[in-house]
């Protein structure tokens, strides 16, 4: 069986970061003893291309703390592949946002969790609140889009009227909501929102859209199925409904040692090869791998037997996964609730 050309690529450039963020799913922190080279992240950027990948996200860790990210992405320019970047803002020095600009990448997303003292209380560094406003300045006048990033948790979730007020006064392009998971640092700890709170969280989004003064949507954790999903899932840019978990299907992410997992967020045991060791075309053709989604095992639990399984197959693979130890049951899922 062959699979087509992936959609989306999301690389970890490095696992170093300048923060120690309370929920940080990564865990980072140091960069791994054996992450890729300046040569071999060459070399992946031309595999990337010839697979046919859609679109390339950056991250870490944090991304500009490696020294060779703007070599990286230069080489990505040249080949001609779609390229944006999430970073915590903290070194999005104006002359940082000129490179970015001047390789055309699409767009810097600028994770932030809150008003100042919540932001900087879960990223445990005063000041860093401050530093990703000025990101945010300095991005849009080099003419860069601009996003922001929140990871939704017990510690936030009272503060989302202040931060929409916020993001709207600073015009950005857009605020995308998902839910913290028990990974990383934020395994076990009381991170997960309650159950309760997702159709809370549906109302007060769509109230917030119905203003529409910022473009606010959901990611790939929080839903499913609700009347008015497409407008919560895209906002007001190309409605879309959820259609099942991309990972290994349409999307995979590369880890700072070159290992692939069909999504960064599932753990290391879930990495099907390593492109040190077999070409990125090989992984991502080889019909053995991604099995949780190529071929997936059937529904557990509270999604047993809805009737939507056939088209959702259970919700976001890491989320589920880190939150119950298994895939295909969803607890957070807005039609679960309800139904």
């Amino acid at each position: 069986m062959s699979y087509p050309a992936p959609l989306h690529a999301v690389w970890e450039l490095t696992l170093r970061c300048n923060l120690r963020c309370r929920y940080c799913g990564s865990a980072a922190g140091r960069a791994r003893d054996d992450e890729l080279s300046t040569d071999e992240s060459l070399r992946l950027c031309e595999a990337i291309r010839r697979l046919g990948v859609g679109r390339v996200t950056l991250m870490g860790g944090e991304p500009f703390l490696r020294e060779d990210w703007a070599a990286i992405v230069a080489k990505l320019q040249q080949l001609g592949q779609p390229v944006d970047i999430i970073s915590n803002g903290q070194l999005c020095d104006r002359a940082t946002v000129r490179t970015l600009r001047q390789h055309d990448v699409y767009g810097l997303s600028l994770s932030l969790d809150g008003p100042e003292p919540v932001h900087d209380d879960l990223r445990a560094r005063p000041g860093a609140f401050g530093r990703v406003a000025r990101a945010v300045e300095h991005a849009q006048e080099a003419g860069l889009r601009v996003g922001i990033v929140t990871h939704v948790n017990r510690a936030n979730l009272p503060f989302l009227d202040p931060m929409y007020e916020l993001l709207a006064s600073w015009a950005v392009d857009g605020w995308q909501l998902q839910l913290t998971s028990p990974l990383g640092y934020a395994a076990g700890t009381d991170c997960l929102v309650p159950e309760s709170a997702i159709l809370e969280l549906h109302g007060w989004a769509l109230a917030k859209q119905r203003v529409a003064r910022l473009h606010l949507y959901f990611a790939d954790d929080i839903g499913y199925f609700h009347p008015d999903e497409p407008i919560l899932r895209s906002g007001q840019a190309e409605p879309s409904v959820w259609a099942g978990c991309p990972a290994g299907l349409h999307s995979f992410g590369i880890a700072s040692n070159g290992g692939i997992r069909g999504c960064l967020s599932l753990p290391e045991t879930f990495t099907e090869g390593n492109v040190r060791e077999r070409p990125l075309r090989e992984i991502w053709a080889d019909p053995a791998l991604f099995a949780y989604n190529r071929r997936p095992e059937p529904l557990q639990g509270g999604c047993t037997g809805c009737v939507y399984g056939k088209i959702c197959r259970g919700g976001c693979r890491s989320f589920t996964y880190a939150a119950s130890g298994r895939f295909g049951d969803m607890t957070h899922c807005w039609y679960r609730l309800t139904r």
